[in-house]
Parts: structure tokens; C-alpha cells; sequence
């Protein structure tokens, strides 16, 4: 429940009124329990930079607003420290009047601190911070620093001289509250080798921050579930310090130096492969594809794999093939429990993920993005599409819904093997894919088989410019085969005119929507 809809409908109303609506009959442990809801800045969406930031949908928002819908919702805010504690937005509060940022903060009482968002100068191009800011950030993080639960910043180029020995001053401190640490800027804010937090954080289980040398030693890592570190140390150098976490979630590498410059001398390969067993580890993000962190790592089944680079880290990139392959094989042993499932496809964009729900939040997924594909040998395509071919032994029929993201134009050719994969969809119901995939799918050799036997529904994703005849020759096909199309989606192309709509009047039987998503016509 949203309770910036619940401001706006009360905007209106006079007390009286507000104590006569249903919501007004809501047990405070329910009402309360919306304002926790809705005070966690995890669901926080990004500001733009012309944007009014008091319209943003924003946690900190939502619980200034819900303070003045009428008289009995103030005084239950007003007087939760806990809930002013959840939202110090620095996104929000960076640029406010100093005097309100006080307000904000006298409202927090002693309760436990979440800080999030960045921290700019006033203009890009200059170093210069409000005093008053500035001051603020001093009282939170000098005065304050026992009372943080959550730190999760990021600190502007221009600034790091001036915020980085404050950050740095705090964190040899013990932090008794922490739970969540991540600092990052374009540079190393915390360069200096230290020991973290005094050794004692005893609640800590989330650490990223650019640069920073984590001491091996750290009592605090044991603990972790998330842990953010930079390619920029040695290999060897990260693969200790994740022997040391053994209930580690999710791993995030960042950064990049090249391989050859990494393993010093005494390195050999046994030090290398050393096995590193993280039967929690079920996220790996990483900016390039390295062997050298990859093999030695035995994470959770349906872990997931991710890379975004321009290059991978081997001059002879099929070198990773053989880790790789075992990566895929253990990402995508189960789909039992995926309902839904993505294949995007370009020379440079490669992804699988299986998911739960329309969102596909991902069960499983590896995926990788290459910024600058012609720099890369070969293409993303060509050297991911032979890894689909293990997943035709795959029993995928729990798969409702499938998400063919693929770009015709500049694709290499796809196998037969590869291509095999379609026809295991045997239940998905519903299409989502764009009109030159549907010409893809119509060359595919059918033999006695049909493909998609059960499929109701095509959902057309926006391109510039739509093409109807793929369309129609993908509808006429169905019909042919006995199994017409029952919906025909265009909810998602924008583009899209009612001369294009007119193509579609032939089909008998089809209902066409068209217009938005809230906001459909058939």
C-alpha cells in the first residue's frame, strides 16, 4: 500500500471527515506496520536532476506526508523516532534549509539511523559544499556514528579530499549498531589500511566500499552475507578474504586489472585454484569474466552470474568456456519453480533468467553486457549462444510465460542445436517478443512437433517502427495449425497507429488490445 495515494485522498477532508473513512478503522498496529512499510528507502526510485524531489516517490517522503493527512496520523508519526530514523535521505536533505534538516533530525530522537544517498557539490564543476550541510553530515557521522544501523552513500569525485578522512575517522570506531556499511565514489575513499570498526561490529552483514583494503583478519567478515570488493587488489588477496565468509549471499567485484599484472610472483596455480566452498552464495556480480575467481568457487545451486565489460580478462577468451559451462550447468539444473523465462540475445548483450512472477525476479540468471562489443572477440553472441544449447536437456515445462529479447539484426547465426530450445516450451501461454523474433521463430524447421503448442497470448514489446506482415504471417500460422492466437497485446508499443491496428481486423476471433497498461482497449 502506497500512502502517498492515501495523502491524496485525504487532501480535502477535515479531521471529522478523516475519522469516518474505512481507513480511519484500521487497527494502529495494521496502520502502523503501512508506515514501516512504507518508510524503507530499499524501494526508493532515483531523483532526477530537474526533478521537484518533494514529489519523488521517496520513503522520506511518504512519511512527511502521512503526518499531515489529519490530526491522529500526525501524532502517531510525529512521535515515532523509529520511523524518522528509517529516512534520512541525504538525496532529499542535502539541498533542503539547514533548519529543516535539524527538524528531521530532532524527530529521529535516539532511535537507530538508516543514511542513504549521495552526497554533491552544490555545482558539478566546483568543490564548493553548504556549510550548514557539511555540518550536518559531521553531527551524523562524529557525534552519531553508535546510532547507525545503515551507512549507504556515495560520495562526488570532486569531494572525496573533503569526506574521506570524516568517513575515515568514523569507521576506526566501534559500531555497535551497524548493519549495513557501503561507501562508494568514482575513487578510493578509504585508501589507507586500517582496522575496521575497532573490530567490533557485531551486526554487520553488508560491506562495500571503493577500495578499501579489507584486513584478512577483520572478525566482522565471518558474518557477511554481502560483500562488495575491488578487482583492483591481487586475485590471491580475494580469494582469502572470501575463505573467511562462509554465509556470504552476494558477491560484487568491481574495478579492473588486468590479469597479468595480478598474480605475483610465488603465485602458482595450486595457490590459485584453492576450492572455496559458499553454500549460501546465490548472486555473483562481477565486471569481467576471470577464471581465476570463478573456478575455484563452489556457490549455491541456481546461483546467479552476471558480467558488465568491454573485454574479457584472457587474450584467448575461450579459455573461460570449460568454468563457464559449469556456471550454466549449476544455474540452470532446477526450473521447477520457474514460471517464467528470458532469453535476450544481441552481439553485444547476452542474459537467461527464469523467475517467479512477471517482474522475473530472478530463481536463476546469468547474463553479461558488453559496453563496447567491437573491441570485444568475439562478439557476446557468438561466444554465449553454444551455452544454450545444455539447456535443451532441461525439462522447462513449468515455463508460463516467455521473454525472447533478441535483436535479429546483428545476431550470428543460431544453431540447430540452440534452436532446439523452443520446442521444450511446450505450456507457456503468453509471448513476449518483438515482430522480427516471430519471423525467427517461423523459420525454425518444424518437423512433426509443433512449437508453443499451448501459446493464448503474443505481447508486442516497443520498437521505432512496426512491422505488421511478421505478425500476420505468425497468426496465419497459428490458425493453420489448429492453435489461433486468443490475444494479440500492444500495450507496450507506444509507437504504434491505428492504420497498423486496421492489418489486424482480418483475424477473426483475435482480440487486439492497444493504448497503455492502465488504460486498455480491445
Amino acid at each position: 500500500m502506497n500512502v502517498t495515494t492515501l495523502v491524496d485522498a485525504f487532501s480535502s477532508l477535515n479531521i471529522q471527515a478523516c475519522r469516518s473513512t474505512p481507513i480511519s478503522t484500521l487497527p494502529t498496529d495494521i496502520l502502523w506496520r503501512i508506515f514501516l512499510m512504507n518508510a524503507d528507502m530499499n524501494d526508493d526510485e532515483p531523483i532526477p536532476t530537474d526533478w521537484d524531489k518533494s514529489k519523488a516517490i521517496r520513503a522520506f517522503n511518504h512519511t512527511w506526508k502521512s503526518s499531515q493527512v489529519c490530526r491522529e496520523w500526525r501524532d502517531l508519526v510525529m512521535n515515532a523516532s523509529s520511523l524518522w530514523g528509517r529516512v534520512i535521505d541525504l538525496d532529499i536533505l542535502w539541498s533542503v534549509h539547514s533548519d529543516w534538516r535539524k527538524e528531521v533530525f530532532a524527530r529521529t530522537g535516539d532511535a537507530p539511523l538508516s543514511i542513504r544517498g549521495g552526497i554533491n557539490p552544490r555545482n558539478t564543476r566546483s568543490l564548493y559544499v553548504d556549510p550548514d550541510a557539511l555540518t550536518f553530515f559531521d553531527l551524523i557521522i562524529d557525534k552519531q556514528w553508535t546510532r547507525i544501523r545503515v551507512l549507504d552513500i556515495w560520495v562526488h569525485q570532486n569531494l572525496t579530499a573533503i569526506f574521506a578522512p570524516r568517513i575515515l575517522t568514523a569507521v576506526r570506531k566501534p559500531a555497535p549498531m551497524l548493519e549495513i556499511f557501503k561507501v562508494l565514489g568514482y575513487s578510493s575513499l578509504l585508501s589507507q589500511p586500517d582496522n575496521f570498526f575497532f573490530e567490533d561490529a557485531p551486526r554487520l552483514y553488508a560491506f562495500k566500499a571503493s577500495g578499501v583494503p579489507v584486513n584478512l583478519n577483520s572478525s566482522w567478515l565471518q558474518q557477511l552475507r554481502e560483500l562488495g570488493l575491488s578487482f583492483t587488489r591481487p586475485r590471491p588477496q580475494i580469494l582469502g578474504i572470501l575463505t573467511l565468509t562462509p554465509l556470504l549471499e552476494t558477491l560484487t567485484l568491481d574495478g579492473f586489472l588486468p590479469y597479468e599484472d595480478q598474480m605475483p610472483i610465488g603465485i602458482g596455480p595450486s595457490q590459485r585454484q584453492q576450492s572455496i566452498s559458499l553454500p549460501r552464495l546465490r548472486v555473483i556480480n562481477m565486471p569481467i569474466i576471470d577464471d581465476s575467481i570463478l573456478e575455484p568457487i563452489t556457490p549455491a545451486p541456481r546461483c546467479s552470474l552476471s558480467f558488465s565489460s568491454n573485454a574479457f580478462i584472457r587474450t584467448d577468451p575461450w579459455a573461460e568456456k570449460s568454468i563457464l559451462s559449469r556456471y550454466f550447468r549449476n544455474c540452470f539444473e532446477d526450473f521447477s519453480q520457474a514460471t517464467h523465462f528470458h532469453l535476450g540475445l544481441s552481439k553485444n548483450y547476452f542474459a537467461i533468467s527464469t523467475g517467479r512472477d512477471p517482474t522475473f525476479n530472478p530463481v536463476s540468471s546469468i547474463s553479461t553486457v558488453c559496453a563496447d562489443a567491437e573491441k570485444t572477440t568475439p562478439h557476446i553472441a557468438e561466444f554465449f549462444i553454444p551455452f544454450i544449447d545444455p539447456l535443451s536437456n532441461c525439462n522447462l515445462s513449468s515455463v508460463k510465460t516467455l521473454r525472447l529479447s533478441i535483436n535479429m539484426n546483428d545476431l550470428p547465426p543460431i544453431d540447430m542445436a540452440s534452436r532446439r530450445l523452443f520446442f521444450l516450451f511446450s505450456s507457456i501461454e503468453t509471448l513476449v517478443t518483438n515482430a522480427d523474433v516471430l519471423q525467427f521463430l517461423l523459420e525454425i524447421p518444424k518437423n512433426d512437433t509443433h512449437i508453443f503448442p499451448s501459446l493464448r497470448i503474443v505481447k508486442i514489446t516497443n520498437v521505432p517502427f512496426l512491422t505488421p506482415e511478421p505478425i500476420l504471417l505468425f497468426l496465419w500460422w497459428r490458425k493453420d495449425l489448429g492453435v489461433p492466437l486468443e490475444i494479440l497485446d500492444f500495450t507496450q508499443c507506444s509507437s504504434l497507429t491505428s492504420k497498423q491496428l486496421k492489418y489486424f481486423d482480418q483475424m477473426a476471433g483475435l482480440k487486439v488490445r492497444w493504448g497503455t497498461d492502465t488504460a486498455v482497449t480491445e
